[in-house]
């Protein structure tokens, strides 16, 4: 996989450019920056296989980046993109060894043709660079005979482990696409059986880190297949979640139960009868429990994408969200799936902008009627903003903006409400009974706080209330 830096300081063109790269087999966008001077910030923590860059941005030009690459970086192709077409622009260029120049605007057949057009050289780079990282004494440890086999090593979540591993050799920091980073082991023995080496590596896959081992091999020429592999292999297998280990030669038991598309084709009939709100209530519920169950984060994702389908095809024609947007929307709410609540506030989110608003008012009305019967019936016990959220299928600031343009109050000042009428209630009916016990009944753990309440919102203390009799 060849791995690739944009740096443009337009942000249009530089998603246009991230789609394109994205969309071309063995090419993947590792990062981007605005400028020079940040895109060297990013290659002193990743490494590239390309940088494609602007010449004219603020700060540092692409072609001062370049010649820092050139000093810094040695075998690091750059691909210059420019709206200026000046020869010394050009002549520049080419010195800095740039791998080719193109003109804006440049069209997505013509990126491609030029990226397939570049994918050797930018191998042969990359090729180049790892052995120079792995010879040792003139030697690479494929040629020197000192090794019976090796394996790649997949890390998510951290740039290193501490391998302790006697029987391997340890090259670490190889490759790195993003939370993955990937070390090459090598050792004079034959492959372990798999239960050896679960047993022996899996102690490293500890809270909020994942392993993935390779399968053995023994050439340099299945050096860069094997990679492609275990990439391969960890992105089908991948958990939500981090903490599991996987050997590519013992697949896990498939768990495709786990996305259930019957309850799926259930939320399509709900947008199918116009039901916003509460596609928004069940689908945030269904995604919250396949959440906490960790499902391969690949079958997620699918449901997640069939969720997007169906809002686009069932939302009204303004609301229709062309592919592009749909696979931004995607790829936002993803990067939120390792924290269950991170996730619903986002899902929530998006369908607050792009669904729910634009079925009021009929939708919202139902939501406020909902939110106050759910307050009337749990007043007692202690009700907070996420529970709300939960209940509606909506965020909260949402909801309280709902709530508020529908009935002029917030719902914690509905659900205040409520509290201090039953409060009263009970002071009239109930003479004898302690404040404290009124406060709890209502659901005011703290008296104090309940009489300060009581003397904010009525004018009273609740013992002053209380000493007026009936008449209040």
């Amino acid at each position: 996989m060849i791995k690739v830096l944009l740096v443009e300081d337009e942000m249009p063109i530089l998603r246009h450019l991230n789609r394109i790269v994205a969309e071309i087999d063995d090419f993947t966008v590792i990062g981007s920056a605005p400028n020079g001077a940040e895109a060297l910030k990013v290659l002193a923590d990743h490494r590239p296989d390309l940088v494609i860059t602007d010449i004219r941005m603020p700060m540092m030009d692409g072609l001062t980046l370049a010649e820092n690459i050139r000093h810094r970086f040695s075998n690091l192709p750059v691909l210059f993109i420019s709206g200026h077409r000046d020869f010394e622009y050009v002549r520049r260029a080419l010195r800095f060894g740039a791998l080719d120049y193109l003109s804006k605007p440049v069209g997505p057949d013509q990126w491609r043709t030029v990226l397939e057009r570049v994918k050797h050289r930018v191998i042969g780079c990359k090729n180049e660079r790892l052995k120079q990282l792995l010879t040792k004494d003139g030697r690479n440890p494929f040629d020197s005979g000192e090794y019976d086999h090796f394996r790649w090593l997949l890390v998510d979540g951290a740039a290193d482990v501490p391998m302790h591993q006697e029987e391997y050799t340890h090259w670490s920091g190889l490759e790195s696409y993003g939370s993955r980073h990937l070390s090459l082991l090598s050792s004079p023995r034959s492959p372990s059986d798999p239960e050896t080496l679960t047993r022996r590596f899996s102690r490293f896959a500890v809270e909020g880190l994942s392993l993935c081992l390779g399968r053995a091999f023994r050439s340099w020429k299945e050096f860069k297949e094997r990679e492609k592999h275990v990439i391969l292999y960890y992105t089908e297998w991948e958990i939500l979640g981090k903490d599991q280990f996987l050997l590519e030669e013992a697949a896990p038991d498939p768990d495709e139960g786990i996305i259930d598309s019957e309850r799926l084709l259930c939320l399509e009939h709900l947008l199918r009868e116009n039901k916003a709100a509460l596609f928004s209530e069940q689908s945030s519920r269904l995604l919250q429990e396949w959440l906490t169950g960790r499902p391969r984060k690949i079958l997620f994702e699918q449901a997640l994408r069939r969720s997007l389908d169906f809002i686009h095809r069932y939302s009204m024609t303004d609301l229709a969200l062309a592919p592009s947007r749909r696979e931004l929307a995607l790829t936002a709410l993803m990067e939120r799936s390792d924290s269950v609540d991170s996730f619903l506030d986002g899902w929530r989110g998006f369908l607050e902008k792009h669904l729910i608003s634009r079925y009021a008012p009929a939708g919202n009305h139902l939501l406020v009627q909902r939110i106050e019967e759910y307050l009337e019936r749990h007043y007692t016990h202690p009700v907070d903003a996420r529970q709300l959220a939960d209940i509606s299928g909506v965020s909260y600031s949402y909801l309280s903006r709902v709530f508020k343009r529908n009935r002029g109050i917030t719902p914690n000042q509905f659900l205040t409400g409520i509290r201090l009428d039953r409060a009263k209630t009970l002071m009239n009916e109930e003479p004898e009974m302690p404040i404290r016990d009124i406060a709890l009944s209502v659901g005011y753990e703290d008296p104090l706080y309940f009489s300060r309440l009581f003397k904010k919102k009525l004018g009273l203390y609740p013992t002053e209330f209380r000493g007026l009799g009936t008449s209040r």
